[in-house]
């Protein structure tokens, strides 16, 4: 059960990847719609953007041209105010000079050319009127003419711009609705057939946990009798256990109680028997050494310090074994024996 269940999950999940992937892909081409729609739309703002820039060109060579024009007429007009000053002046001092001639003289040759001389005067003053006049009808007729020209060629750039900008927006906004139609139809689809796998899934999954429940409550009752036996043989062997381990204690206690009194009898036979033999022998010969020495003394400074280092034998194998039965006075034994030792030494 548990290897059909990994096997059903491992299918979903590559289901579920394989509609993970085609989601992928629909946004990516949802991606690149959407990409070419703002590509589209910048082209549309970059041109709105140049008609503007452009526009205001436009604007600016009119301003140029107006305040030029301007420039001109005011310097045209201040020309024109400095001339006419000047005339005036000149007419203001002939007539002066006609007015001091006609009180000062009555010679009619001289108010004569006087007259002629005002008369053309008066004559080239309207002459220059004329001319500025005319001057500055012909500025303005050109610059009204420089600025509807100027206003129709706007005019048409706008209506022109407008009109691309329009149809523009007018495409974009269709594919951009063609676009987003077809993606929402592709999600729409894929989430239903998502929908229906995890419900079918799902489907599977509740009858295999169901198969899984009944199994597991069965493995449990029979784990729980084999439990039970299991407990019941383990009580049982460790009460077999416990008594075998109470024989093989006693019988191990009995075994070291007859050991010990063997190591006993041989240490007693060691100390007893074995060390006392060889020490009553090793007094024995050095015994007869000295009383041979006593049956021959012929010099005694010498026999006295060989008798002195012959009574060593005895003194050493008493102490030695009275130190093995009487382990408490050993330290008693020991000052006697290194005692005598000294006293050797000493007689050399």
């Amino acid at each position: 059960l548990k290897r059909e269940t990994d096997a059903t999950v491992s299918l979903l999940h590559i289901e579920m990847d394989q509609m993970n992937q085609r989601i992928d892909e629909l946004q990516i081409q949802s991606d690149k719609r959407y990409a070419f729609l703002n590509a589209n739309q910048d082209t549309i703002t970059r041109q709105e953007n140049e008609f503007e820039v452009s526009t205001s060109g436009k604007f600016d060579e009119l301003t140029s041209i107006t305040s030029d024009l301007s420039d001109t007429l005011s310097r045209t007009n201040s020309t024109l105010n400095s001339q006419f000053g000047h005339i005036f002046e000149v007419i203001k001092s002939h007539n002066a000079m006609l007015n001091r001639l006609a009180n000062g003289t009555s010679n009619a040759d001289v108010l004569d050319k006087l007259k002629a001389t005002e008369q053309d005067m008066t004559t080239q003053l309207r002459s220059t009127k004329e001319q500025v006049w005319s001057s500055l009808s012909l500025a303005a007729r050109n610059m009204s003419s420089q600025l509807s020209a100027a206003q129709r060629q706007m005019a048409q750039a706008l209506l022109s711009t407008s009109r691309n900008v329009s149809q523009s927006l007018a495409l974009s906004s269709k594919q951009l609705a063609e676009a987003k139609a077809k993606v929402d139809d592709k999600m729409d689809r894929t989430v239903s057939r998502m929908d229906a796998v995890v419900g079918e899934a799902d489907h599977h999954i509740q009858a295999v946990q169901s198969n899984v429940t009944m199994k597991i409550d069965s493995i449990s009752s029979q784990l729980d009798s084999t439990v039970a036996n299991l407990q019941q043989a383990v009580a049982e062997a460790e009460a077999t256990i416990k008594t075998e381990v109470d024989a093989v204690r006693y019988n191990i206690a009995q075994y070291v109680a007859i050991t010990n009194r063997q190591f006993a009898a041989e240490n007693d036979f060691v100390k007893y028997q074995l060390a006392g033999t060889f020490t009553i022998l090793g007094c024995l010969i050095s015994l007869f050494h000295l009383t041979d020495h006593h049956r021959h003394y012929h010099k005694p400074k010498v026999q006295n310090r060989v008798m002195a280092v012959l009574w060593m034998v005895p003194i050493y194998g008493i102490t030695s074994w009275l130190s093995l039965v009487f382990p408490a006075l050993e330290w008693l034994f020991g000052f006697l024996r290194d005692g005598y030792e000294a006293y050797v030494v000493y007689t050399f």
